[in-house]
């Protein structure tokens, strides 16, 4: 008798248990602009090796702690308030790209632009808007759109983009460092006199709007429409 309450008791004691761990509910925390968030309207959102998390807001970039937000704009160096794109080099430089044709980085709270760095000074896209960055496995810092520059050992390299296309991404595609432009992908070389660009898949300039590089495959969008995965066969 005494074991059979016993299992009963320990039975009961599992249910409850059980009963309990599923009624707990997830709990989150949602921020907005009364917490210091810059604007609703939020690009991207990134953490950079400190832990810390940035959002690229159309009216500033803000930066988040875990406890506030502190929010930089042109006032702190900012070429313009609205920021479209970021990433971190292996030095902990937080490179942007705002809607605007001059770059800039962040480096230790310091917002540095054309007007405070000589490199900085050496990168225009003419009047276009930059479309990205990356940054590849030497630390070099690429920033391309309708021209291509890689910062690399405090010195600017300006390149051609392959057939005069607007390059749209930049990344590793089956153990490549390649190229997405509107007509297709590319593999890039570095030589001493520039880039080559040998082209890897062709694609209809209609399925170009953007491309995604992640886990050694690049992916394709066409706006509205639908996501291509590259492969080759």
């Amino acid at each position: 008798m005494k074991n059979s309450i016993a299992c009963n008791i320990c039975a009961l004691l599992v249910l409850l248990g059980l009963s309990s761990v599923y009624a707990q509910t997830r709990i989150y925390k949602q921020y907005g602009i009364e917490d210091g968030l810059a604007n609703a309207n939020v690009y991207l959102s990134f953490q950079d090796s400190k832990g810390f998390m940035w959002f690229a807001t159309e009216q500033g970039l803000s930066q988040f702690d875990s406890k506030q937000f502190k929010t930089y704009t042109i006032r702190d160096g900012l070429p313009s308030n609205e920021v479209l794109q970021m990433s971190e080099d292996s030095v902990g430089r937080l490179w942007m790209i705002c809607y605007s044709p001059k770059v800039c980085y962040m480096y230790n709270g310091v917002v540095y632009n054309a007007n405070t760095d000589s490199l900085l000074s050496q990168i225009d896209s003419e009047g276009s808007l930059f479309r990205d960055i990356t940054i590849d496995s030497q630390g070099g810092v690429w920033i391309y759109g309708a021209k291509v520059y890689r910062i690399y050992k405090d010195k600017v390299f300006a390149y051609r983009t392959p057939s005069d296309k607007t390059v749209l991404g930049m990344g590793y595609f089956n153990n490549h460092f390649t190229a997405s432009a509107y007509n297709g992908l590319y593999q890039v070389a570095i030589t001493d006199t520039g880039l080559n660009y040998k082209l890897l898949i062709p694609v209809s300039e209609e399925y170009q709007t953007k491309s995604v590089f992640a886990n050694g495959n690049c992916y394709l969008m066409e706006a509205g429409k639908q996501i291509r995965l590259l492969t080759i066969k």
